[in-house]
């Protein structure tokens, strides 16, 4: 869905744009297609951006070649922007460390909810670092993960493909403390929790959201002394 919209907003643009010129899609040459590219750069998009509204481009005008509504295709000819590749973001073990050492200070509040929450985010980070999933299929972990005597964790990724993810002694003894004080909770809340997923949430979804614990995270890592910015999920992985 977000894919298509996004496709959408791209066409969109690009026929408002021809329009200006006085040039309607079905018509447009590859000089036109050219002069659209070249005002998208010179209103600041970036060239990863520049490229993808390229790829919709293309796959509109492959459409209406291979459909006969037209008798040639003009985005055939355009070459797309050169992207560089940014170096990646990375963080010491040290800043990791720090991250975890200031997850686990707020476990020492009075307040349940703050001890389950402190906890649940410690957990996050732990299993996270050690086992290097994805951010998508961290938060989707069933509670099953969490067994005591499990060391190995069976993931279903990308395309349906399995993988089998070791579990450190660290990762497994968050999980231990994060459902023990699950448990307290529910004792003294019955009703509050009885989830199948190892991150509860009242979402749609029932799993705590790939978003909530980027913004956690980062919220933690500014409290850690360390830029915001430079912190994500997929940094951790």
């Amino acid at each position: 869905v977000n894919t298509l919209a996004a496709y959408r907003r791209d066409l969109e643009d690009f026929s408002a744009d021809l329009g200006k010129a006085g040039v309607a899609i079905a018509a447009a040459v590859s000089d036109d297609l050219r002069a659209h590219l070249g005002r998208l750069s010179k209103r600041g998009l970036a060239a990863s951006s520049v490229a993808r509204r390229l790829s919709a481009i293309r796959q509109l005008y492959r459409f209406l070649y291979s459909e006969g509504h037209r008798g040639d295709d003009p985005a055939a000819v355009i070459e797309g922007p050169k992207r560089g590749r940014a170096l990646p973001k990375v963080l010491s073990v040290k800043q990791v460390d720090d991250l975890l050492t200031q997850a686990r200070s707020k476990a020492t509040s009075d307040a349940m909810s703050e001890r389950l929450r402190a906890a649940r985010l410690t957990c996050l980070l732990e299993v996270l670092y050690a086992t290097g999933l994805r951010v998508s299929e961290l938060v989707a972990l069933p509670q099953t993960a969490a067994r005591p005597e499990q060391k190995m964790l069976l993931i279903r990724g990308k395309g349906g493909r399995e993988r089998m993810v070791p579990l450190n002694d660290s990762a497994k003894r968050s999980m231990t403390d994060y459902l023990a004080l699950r448990e307290e909770a529910r004792k003294q809340a019955p009703k509050s929790d009885g989830s199948k997923w190892l991150f509860p949430s009242f979402g749609e979804s029932g799993h705590l959201s790939r978003q909530h614990f980027a913004r956690e995270l980062k919220s933690l890592a500014a409290t850690a002394g360390l830029k915001p910015a430079q912190v994500s999920p997929h940094v951790l992985r």
